[in-house]
This record gives C-alpha cells, structure tokens and sequence, in this order.
C-alpha cells in the first residue's frame, strides 16, 4: 500500500510526499518522464515510481478533513455491541462493493457517541487508498459555507465539487430549521440521486424520525436517502462520555 505523509495544515489533515518520493530518482521530483514514442516524438508521462503517491495526495488532501479526525480508521474501530459489530460489516461491504456508477451509498443513524463518524471516516480512507475521490463535510459547516460565499465564486466551485465528487460525506444531518435549509440539502440530495453519485451521510435519528431534519415536506428527500443508501443502525455506550470518565 502507498504510504504518505499526514499533516496539520489549519483545521484539516493534508497529504505530503514523503523525502524518498519528493526525490524521485527516475523523475528528479518533478513527476514526470520523458520518453520518444514509436513517431519520434519526445512524450512526457507520469513516473511510473511516484505519480502513485501524487494522487495520493491530491486526494487526502481535497477529502478536506478535519485535522482531529485523521487518526480514525475502520481498522481501529473497536466495536463494544453487536449492532457496532453489524455496522463495521457495513462498511467494510461497502468498501469491498462500491461501484462509482451505481450511485449507492450509506446513512448512519444512531445517538451521539456510537462511532458514526468513524466508521464513515474509515470507510472513505479505504476508498481514497483504492482510488475514489472523496469530500467531507458536515451539513452545519456545508450550510455555513453557502451563507457567507453564495454570490462569490468559492461558492459556485464547492457547490460543483459537491455535485460532482465521486463520493460526497455530509455528516451530523441536524434539524433543518429555515425553508432555505432544507431547499439547500433537499436540492443536494436530489442532485446526487439523480446523477447516481454516491454519498454518506450520518443523523443522530432513527430512520422512522428523519421527518424531524427535513420537516413534514420533506418526503421526497427522505425517499432518496432511504432508496439508494444502505441504513445502518448504529447504537451503543458513548465513548465520549467513557473516555471521559477514564480521564
């Protein structure tokens, strides 16, 4: 497996090439060979030795998350309940049968401090190793962002980045409060359904309230969700409150 450098850059965990691959002996570190093709031609190329770990991290780094999750993957993950156990299952079958044209996906519902985030954290980490590019965002952060940039053009690039990336996260679905809100997600959802992309989302709801994020009105969104995405159930102890205590 490709290994990378990892590091805090702000709030978010970028990708680094490491010493060895920054000097490349076949390209001298710039990424590219050169070579004469059968018309006599001199053609440049990606190095067969380091172009690997350049996607690499290109995409840890435009997977944009937050610094503090970076530890967290689905071999680490350490599941207390059956039900966390089913979870994990669910994710590693998901990572074993994506299929970037199939517009499946997964939402996670359970309680705060279950591992929702990091079983979605780990499962988008296998997919970035496998080569699937991937974005993170929480929907509090993914509203905010809209409000202060709508009419700049940051705004207009996320907006396609959301409606194009392969596999989109939008984490911690809360309740949504304004028209406005529930138009923005509602409209992101639809977006991605009907252009078979894939996404992850999580909710601190059961399946059978997720009228309590998207209102009475939003049937329809919650009808997209629920026929593309796999639902996984996640309960348990907070670990949070158990890290707290052990401290």
């Amino acid at each position: 497996m490709t290994t990378i450098d990892i590091r805090r850059t702000g709030d978010l965990a970028t990708g680094h090439l490491t010493p060895e691959q920054r000097g490349c002996r076949r390209c001298d570190g710039d990424g590219q060979v050169f070579y004469i093709d059968d018309r006599n031609y001199e053609v440049a190329a990606p190095c067969p030795d380091c172009s690997g770990a350049r996607l690499l991290v290109r995409r840890v780094t435009r997977f944009e998350l937050p610094w503090r999750l970076a530890g967290m993957d689905l071999d680490e993950y350490d599941p207390k309940t059956k039900q966390q156990k089913y979870s994990l299952e669910a994710c590693r079958e998901f990572v074993r049968d994506y299929d970037s044209e199939g517009g499946r996906g997964l939402l996670l519902c359970g309680p705060t401090g279950v591992g929702k985030t990091h079983l979605i954290v780990g499962t988008c980490k296998k997919l970035i190793w496998a080569g699937v590019p991937c974005l993170f965002t929480r929907a509090e952060s993914l509203l905010h962002r809209f409000k202060e940039g709508y009419s700049k053009r940051d705004s207009q690039d996320y907006r396609r980045r959301l409606l194009s990336v392969p596999l989109l996260v939008v984490d911690e679905l809360p309740e949504l409060r304004t028209d406005w809100e529930r138009q923005t997600i509602g409209d992101l959802v639809e977006a991605r359904y009907n252009a078979c992309k894939s996404l992850i989302a999580s909710a601190n709801k059961t399946p059978d309230d997720l009228d309590q994020i998207f209102g009475q009105r939003g049937g329809r969104v919650i009808s997209r969700l629920l026929h593309l995405n796999r639902v996984v159930v996640v309960t348990g102890p907070d670990h949070r409150t158990e890290e707290s205590d052990v401290a």
